[in-house]
């Protein structure tokens, strides 16, 4: 199904989100589907009963919220209406081109909204963006490369992000010109911390991975 057709789909229903307490963004369940309503109302008993969840109507374009939808990791959109209810599968072919990095945004979300242990083991497999600077050097073939981290409340962490995005907003809100983004993998993130905690996406998500949860992610 294309962008267009789920558009055409969609329009003339002013739909509202089912949104999670948990992670301040739309509720995604474990199956990595979103739930949309046209009115509270038709809300499901085994959500409206859910504490962590409220019902919300943000303002949003289609094409745009299908392309944030994927990028989090949805791969099925429900919508109820007073009159139908309808699923719509979503496909990386019915967003624009852009980088996602869906795995690490969906198994996130996960872990705060689950606290499931399997959650935090998949973070050894993903990829991330970490911020560096690079210097050139003085009859040096290669750049010398810094990799940042930074000082809260008198402690030193290492900070990295799931998309590009959140690295931008990030460093705009900063103003951290010189900063870079270097794309790394657990492993290799593991060299280069230097024993400092992780915090990813700091500007929203905030998730902070001390030495034991390390640990647990770094198991067999």
């Amino acid at each position: 199904m294309t962008t267009e057709e789920i558009s055409t789909l969609t329009t003339g229903y002013k739909l509202g989100f089912l949104m999670s307490k948990k992670t301040k963004k739309i509720y995604i369940s474990e199956k990595a589907e979103v739930f949309l309503y046209e009115k509270k109302e038709l809300v499901d008993d085994k959500f409206a009963k859910n504490d962590s969840l409220f019902f919300d109507k943000p303002s949003y374009h289609n094409q745009k919220v299908f392309a944030d939808f994927y990028s989090l990791g949805v791969r099925i959109i429900n919508v109820s209406t007073s009159k139908e209810k309808f699923r719509i599968p979503l496909k990386r072919s019915d967003v624009s081109s852009r980088f996602y990095n869906t795995n690490a945004n969906f198994y996130l979300l996960q872990l705060k909204e689950t606290l499931k242990k399997k959650y935090l083991k998949k973070f050894k497999t993903m990829d991330y963006i970490i911020p560096v600077e690079i210097k050139k050097r003085k009859k040096k073939e290669y750049p010398h490369v810094n990799y940042a981290y930074v000082t809260l409340k008198d402690k030193n962490y290492t900070f990295i992000f799931t998309t590009l995005e959140e690295f931008e907003r990030w460093k705009e809100e900063y103003e951290l010109t010189e900063l870079k983004p270097l794309k790394t993998n657990f492993k290799t993130l593991e060299k280069i911390r230097n024993k400092k905690p992780i915090m990813i996406n700091p500007l929203t998500d905030r998730v902070i991975l001390n030495e034991k949860q390390i640990k647990i992610i770094n198991e067999k």
